[in-house]
């Protein structure tokens, strides 16, 4: 096996790997929401039954609410910035392999050289830099497609939880 072969199956490997990362990324940010949306819900209505009209109990339920809000949505933030990580990677993964079939040249020492921290050869990080550089554009749409919607829904419902707990 030739080391051009070598690449081309580290290649797919990785983007085998990066792909799966990605979707776990999307799998727990949304899981992350689902649970939040069950247990915020079951909170507010349930604090109203469980609290005294006293004001310091509910004081402490309201402020949970909103912690519990906030933590989950930084959680979320953080699951889906490693996911849009992920995304550019394989794009540039796709983009090295892409460019290394239509290559006739062999590789030269200077592309087989692994910089650190990443462990890609230099040839593959530079394609997967020039993705990183060119998604900045697309970004906001997909933010819009994707994580705009869970924190929308995180809001939501972080408002029902408190006209509940406040009613």
């Amino acid at each position: 096996m030739t080391s051009e072969e070598k690449y081309l199956d580290l290649l797919e490997a990785e983007i085998s790997l990066a792909t799966e990362y990605h979707n776990h990324k999307e799998t727990m940010a949304w899981v992350a929401t689902s649970f939040y949306v069950s247990g915020i819900i079951v909170l507010g209505y349930n604090d109203k039954n469980l609290i005294a009209d006293n004001s310091f109990p509910r004081f402490v339920a309201i402020a949970l609410i909103v912690i519990l809000a906030i933590l989950t949505l930084f959680f979320v933030s953080f699951q889906f910035s490693k996911r849009k990580k992920a995304a550019d990677e394989i794009e540039g993964l796709r983009i090295a392999i892409s460019e290394f079939l239509q290559s006739k040249s062999p590789l030269t020492d200077e592309d087989k050289v692994i910089k650190k921290p990443n462990h890609y050869p230099k040839f593959v990080q530079d394609k997967i830099d020039q993705a990183i550089t060119e998604s900045q554009g697309r970004s906001l749409a997909d933010w819009f497609r994707t994580d705009f919607v869970s924190y929308i829904v995180i809001v939501i419902f972080t408002i029902l939880s408190l006209y509940l707990t406040t009613r």
